[in-house]
């Protein structure tokens, strides 16, 4: 089998949350959706590490360490505020690596506070689809049940999917 190297708009395409990281950790691309989240922040050049903290596997603290994660989920956090969380897995490319994100439990606060839309997601992603299927839990899903002051939007669908609900 012959090594395929994407190139960016391919990657852009298919994995509009990547990161394409040298072999010395530094950010070399990022997905448009990515580019408008962290925007205002100058990024590229920048090490990994130094944008982003991986918070899960607690182990994780060099480029070293996420290699041998290479295929496996991750959990990072930006540095900067608002300190938007991401799902991740990094796979080796080109000696350096490529890293695709997406949104994790926040999935639906971030799709708001961004002004995130179809268009900023892969064909493939059900962001929107679940952003959807949330609003109409928490519309016409949950009813009757009262929520402690101060949860989010996704605590809020995280209750209405794990509770059972209750008919009047």
């Amino acid at each position: 089998m012959k090594d395929f190297a994407p190139t960016a708009g391919v990657l852009d395409t298919l994995c509009p949350m990547h990161l394409s990281l040298g072999p010395d950790g530094r950010i070399r691309n990022i997905g448009p959706t990515l580019a408008k989240l962290l925007s205002g922040q100058a990024v590229i050049g920048r090490p990994l590490l130094d944008v982003f903290a991986v918070t899960r596997p607690h182990s994780v603290r060099t480029l070293a360490d996420i290699e041998r994660f290479a295929g496996r989920r991750l959990q990072l956090r930006r540095s900067q505020p608002p300190g938007t969380q991401f799902r991740g897995v990094a796979a080796p490319h080109a000696g350096g690596m490529i890293l695709n994100v997406s949104f994790g439990i926040s999935m639906i606060d971030d799709l708001r506070d961004f002004d995130l839309t179809s268009g900023d997601f892969a064909p493939t992603d059900h962001a929107i689809e679940m952003m959807y299927l949330a609003e109409d839990q928490m519309t016409n899903g949950v009813k009757n049940v009262i929520f402690p002051k101060g949860k989010s939007a996704n605590d809020q669908v995280a209750q209405s999917v794990y509770s059972p609900r209750t008919e009047q």
